[in-house]
């Protein structure tokens, strides 16, 4: 027991004055990391990263000779001393928050030992963080000549997702596969990888490598695994794909009391409304207003199923009772029920409380687009639009009422562009499908315009009831004169 007790004594020593002493000499306290790394020789003679790194407090005190006889002595201990002690070093100055000095140290470590893939990781994170991207990306990517991958899986996953946001799809796809290549059966691995994707509309691999990977019922990757994928299937506009994913993780979560099960009922709920099972989407939302009246999402899905069933004024009943409750979103929704039953000065009263609660939200200057484009002022909607698409790009029915605005001043290869533009990431959403129909058939091409509803209205006939009210009167009338 004593030989063991005094095994796990020197294990810590061995560490504990060397550390200490990195620490002491990183502040300039080159006396007291002298007495502490002498202390550490005391104890273990060849210990070669305390002789390392005492040859570079010498060198500070000007004992050149001592150190130089110092440091060859620990390189003939271990070759590989000055990489460790400058990695070392640097992780204690990045400690310290003086990154300048801690991304010489990394690069010293590269520059001896190419392959150190936690000196390249650290280097590359300590780059990204202090704007050096481009070069934070090189040290990433050249990499990629070693003879084997230096990155561990978790650090790989890590860089994905820091570089997701800015790099190139050429960058993203060679870190990706990079990535995938490390762990190839690893959840949150292909879920990082799924999502870095997005920006570039990579939905198809992501909904691929998420349907080949295992999760265990019940455990946190089954949930999160089974969301996105409902996600990414709503977002695309398929809804009817969407529910399967969905019913797994209700068979599981279906009490109404965590969040996991509010999420997952009232995701159930809105893909329900989409494909017409109206029955089914009002039992979920009305369960989930019996356990919470204030409940605003749910709130909002049950408002959404009444414009299904062409019940404006029960519509704007939930939605003001929603907006009431402080749901931002019920109260975009009063304003949009009150806009498409004409009522435009109540609409402008929506519009002014949303405003007077200092929101900035993009859909509070839509909703204001969509009533001047009701009322027939097209330039002042599409000037309105063209703000909100410049503050949020990523979302495609704000381009698409841009569209709407170009439809209704006769513009219509303005219109065309930009709803082809906006259906490129949800393909299957009913809303800009239709928007492009209206623009093929102002276009003189009926037959494709009446291709597109009439798929829309298959495949997701509740959706579809609410698609015809949202439009002004003269997008209703090609609607209703073209069937």
């Amino acid at each position: 027991m004593s030989a063991f007790r005094d095994m796990l004594l020197n294990q810590a020593f061995y560490s504990f004055d060397y550390n200490l002493g990195n620490a002491a000499m990183v502040l300039g306290n080159y006396d007291e990391a002298q007495f502490i790394y002498l202390r550490g020789l005391n104890r273990f003679p060849d210990h070669s990263a305390i002789m390392y790194n005492l040859a570079d407090v010498l060198d500070a005190k000007s004992r050149r000779e001592e150190a130089a006889s110092l440091r060859h002595r620990a390189l003939e201990i271990n070759p590989d001393v000055l990489a460790l002690c400058a990695y070392d070093l640097g992780e204690t100055l990045m400690i310290q928050g003086r990154q300048n000095e801690a991304a010489e140290r990394f690069r010293t470590v590269l520059a001896h030992n190419p392959d150190h893939g936690d000196a390249r990781y650290r280097l590359a994170r300590l780059l990204w963080c202090c704007a050096a991207k481009s070069e934070a990306l090189q040290i990433i990517f050249e990499s990629e000549a070693l003879p084997q991958e230096c990155f561990a899986p978790n650090q790989l996953v890590n860089l994905l997702g820091m570089v997701a946001a800015e790099s190139s799809e050429a960058e993203l796809n060679r870190l990706s596969a990079r990535a995938l290549a490390a762990a190839p059966s690893s959840f949150p691995t292909r879920l990082k990888v799924a999502r870095a994707g997005y920006r570039f509309g990579w939905f198809d691999r992501a909904i691929a490598l998420l349907l080949k990977t295992d999760v265990v019922k019940g455990e946190d990757d089954y949930y999160d695994c089974n969301l996105e994928l409902a996600s990414l299937w709503i977002m695309r506009g398929q809804f009817g794909n969407a529910l399967p994913a969905l019913q797994k993780l209700f068979d599981v979560y279906h009490d109404f009391e965590t969040s996991r099960a509010r999420t997952v009922a009232l995701r159930m709920a809105s893909c329900q409304l989409a494909v017409g099972q109206l029955a089914a989407a009002e039992k979920l939302s009305s369960a989930l207003l019996t356990r919470d009246p204030k409940f605003g999402e749910a709130r909002f899905q049950l408002g959404s199923l009444r414009m299904a069933e062409d019940r404006i004024a029960d519509a704007a009943v939930e939605f003001q009772r929603g907006f009431v409750d402080g749901d931002l979103t019920c109260g975009v929704f009063l304003g949009l029920t009150r806009v498409m039953a004409g009522e435009f000065a109540l609409a402008q009263g929506v519009l002014a409380q949303l405003r007077s609660g200092g929101e900035d939200a993009p859909w509070i200057d839509c909703l204001s687009g969509i009533l001047c484009l009701h009322q027939g002022d097209p330039q002042k909607a599409e000037s309105l639009f063209a703000s909100v698409v410049a503050k949020d790009p990523t979302t495609p029915m704000f381009a698409s009422w841009l569209g709407l605005a170009f439809h209704a001043q006769g513009r219509i290869d303005q219109a065309l562009e930009v709803h082809r533009r906006a259906i490129v990431s949800v393909p299957y959403s009913p809303w800009e499908r239709i928007n492009l129909s209206l623009a093929l058939q102002a276009d003189g091409r009926l037959e494709e315009a009446l291709a597109i509803r009439h798929e829309v209205q298959r495949s997701l006939p509740g959706n579809y009831r609410q698609q015809q009210r949202w439009r002004p009167l003269w997008a209703q009338a090609m609607m209703r004169e073209s069937e």
